[in-house]
């Protein structure tokens, strides 16, 4: 993958990466990774869509994997929706009349649909969220919640444990022990973030039916992360232009279950039935 590099508004360099297929270009998609992790976990993903003839880019979102800002950290979430934007416009330039789609997962799922209800950002051809974070399935109790809050009232942003449990990430022990193992991931987050991603999360929820260009939801039903009905319900909603698919079995990462191959090919069709 060949790298490159986005300022953002704000300052910060975000690292990214592109994968161009050797054959003819049939469309790019536009990678956007969770909370915690990096691009590179997603090194087999973009290979994968690369050989069915797409262009692959993405980068490491701010204060994750390669790029600047403190790690976990956000000033606000509309933060994260123009880093998407730079990176898209970007993109757009590169691969001149070439369909586009944005392809998230978790948190990244959660930027993909909060940025296709944006009513002043360019639509994507499509989008693609995997496992989005809509509502999270182990609430904060009211007087953490009540600390976050306030500590984002006065401004004050420690980055504290996530509580992710990688155990819940797949059922294959290998993605698990590469996980633990990996020197770019991390568990931090700060109460502008999460206070921003809950906020988001409710408002996409809330705006599920204004969604105006085609999407494909899909989630693991034994998902103890992100919640899974939160994803149905903001499909049930969304209506005629949202497929959705609850996989059975399948934990938090579907693109690392021990049956991805069934997941890639739910995303290929989709992409196909597409262009």
């Amino acid at each position: 993958m060949e790298p490159f590099y986005i300022r953002t508004t704000d300052g910060l360099q975000l690292s990214g990466k592109c994968r161009t297929p050797e054959t003819q270009i049939r469309g790019v998609i536009l990678l956007i990774h969770g909370l915690g992790e990096h691009l590179g976990r997603y090194d087999h993903v973009a290979q994968i869509l690369e050989k069915a003839g797409f262009a692959v880019v993405g980068t490491d979102l701010r204060g994750h994997g390669n790029s600047e800002g403190r790690r976990g950290h956000v000033p606000a979430f509309e933060h994260l929706l123009d880093d998407l934007f730079q990176t898209l416009k970007k993109t757009r330039i590169a691969f001149p009349g070439l369909p586009v789609f944005l392809y998230g997962h978790s948190l990244g799922g959660l930027i993909v649909l909060d940025f296709a209800l944006q009513k002043n950002m360019p639509d994507p051809d499509g989008i693609i969220s995997s496992a989005p974070a809509l509502r999270i399935c182990a609430a904060p109790p009211a007087w953490k919640l009540g600390m976050v809050k306030l500590l984002d009232k006065l401004k004050l942003y420690p980055a504290v444990s996530s509580g992710l449990d990688d155990r819940l990430l797949s059922k294959d022990l290998n993605v698990i022990r590469a996980y633990r193992n990996d020197p770019l991931t991390h568990d931090r987050i700060t109460p502008a973030l999460a206070l921003g991603m809950m906020e988001s999360g409710k408002k996409c929820l809330k705006h599920a039916a204004e969604l105006a260009v085609p999407a494909l939801l899909f989630h693991g039903s034994d998902d103890r992360i992100t919640d899974p009905a939160a994803t149905r319900q903001f499909a049930e909603t969304a209506g005629g232009n949202c497929t959705f698919k609850m996989l059975s079995g399948i934990l938090h990462e579907p693109h690392n279950a021990p049956v991805k191959k069934q997941v890639f090919e739910l995303v290929l069709n989709w992409l196909n039935d597409r262009l």
